[in-house]
């Protein structure tokens, strides 16, 4: 483990209860359980990485139909820009 500053703070009761349940269920240290509790709280505090939510699915989709050149000759134009 990196080095590791030490802090005391307070929590909830319930939720210290959960953390301890938590910990307990997964045959975690409690300060384990801890940490992983705050770097998840604060992996969601930053918002979605879209790119990993998606990876699976990205370029997994089929084509719709012609080229972009070939529907703009509907349009009776070329598909370069002007």
């Amino acid at each position: 483990m990196p080095a590791a500053v030490s802090k005391t703070f307070r929590i909830p009761t319930p939720l210290h209860r959960r953390l301890r349940a938590r910990a307990a269920a997964e045959r975690k240290q409690y300060a384990q359980a801890h940490r992983e509790a705050f770097e998840r709280g604060l992996v969601q505090a930053s918002g979605i990485d879209m790119a990993a939510a998606l990876y699976d699915f990205i370029g997994m989709g089929e084509g719709t139909g012609p080229s972009q050149a070939e529907r703009m000759k509907r349009y009776g134009r070329c598909a370069q820009h002007r």
